[in-house]
């Protein structure tokens, strides 16, 4: 890992670094191109030649999010970030390898347990290539999170499994035929108002299955019937 968006590095006693990084999660982040932005609950950093993931994680509910960036020789511009909760146990590892046509993570290797177990054998010989978890700002993360458990991050999360800083959207028709896009608007023309171009934008939907599952809240608290003494009760 490179440069780091906040907080400061701790001095850890070495014989409690060695007892976090036996006990402590490991995730194990394979073909991360340079320059990548990568962080973990509160802290993000750039990806140096030699990040092959993170170590010493404590277990629990974490947040890992990433964004793509473009070398500087293309200009450098940075993707929108994108995030999934994890529930990692002790001593687990977990496996992804970087889809450079999908710009993401692919966790299927996670899946390969001969894989698996002989990263666990060499795990010594890759920790010089393992960033550790920032324990700094756990304290932070934990406030921010203690009500939060792996089941309601699960159902809140998106189907697709991921959550993006913007919505990954579609449009609402296809438009596959000439007819179809012969009665849409005209974009070759100057808009006369706001309202007009507006109204010449496609009408976009969300792509299902990447929408935030938020609970819906009841308009009502009271049940059908309750008299107006109940509704105040149950207000």
């Amino acid at each position: 890992m490179a440069s780091g968006s906040s907080g400061s590095s701790v001095d850890m006693d070495p014989d409690v670094a060695l007892r976090l990084f036996e006990e402590g999660a490991t995730l194990v982040l394979l073909g991360v191109p340079q320059g990548t932005g990568l962080g973990i609950d509160c802290k993000s950093w750039q990806v140096g030649p030699r990040f092959r993931g993170v170590k010493m994680i404590p277990p629990g509910l974490h947040f890992l999010h990433y964004n793509s960036v473009n070398s500087p020789s293309c200009g450098g511009e940075s993707g929108p970030k994108t995030g999934l909760f994890l529930s990692l146990k002790p001593r687990e590892i977990l496996l992804a390898k970087w889809d450079p046509k999908e710009e993401d993570l692919d966790f299927s290797a996670s899946k390969n347990e001969e894989e698996v177990s002989r990263i666990r054998a060499n795990l010594k010989e890759l920790d010089p290539y393992l960033g550790p978890y920032p324990y700094e700002l756990m304290r932070k993360w934990v406030s921010l999170t203690d009500r939060l458990s792996e089941e309601v991050a699960n159902n809140l999360q998106p189907l697709s499994g991921r959550i993006c800083a913007f919505s990954d959207v579609i449009p609402e028709t296809e438009y596959r035929h000439t007819k179809d896009r012969a009665e849409q608007p005209r974009n070759d023309t100057a808009c006369q108002s706001m309202r007009e171009g507006l109204d010449r934008l496609p009408r976009m939907k969300l792509r299902e299955g990447t929408e935030l599952r938020f609970s819906v809240i009841p308009k009502k608290t009271y049940p059908p019937g309750a008299t107006p003494a109940e509704k105040c009760l149950l207000s």
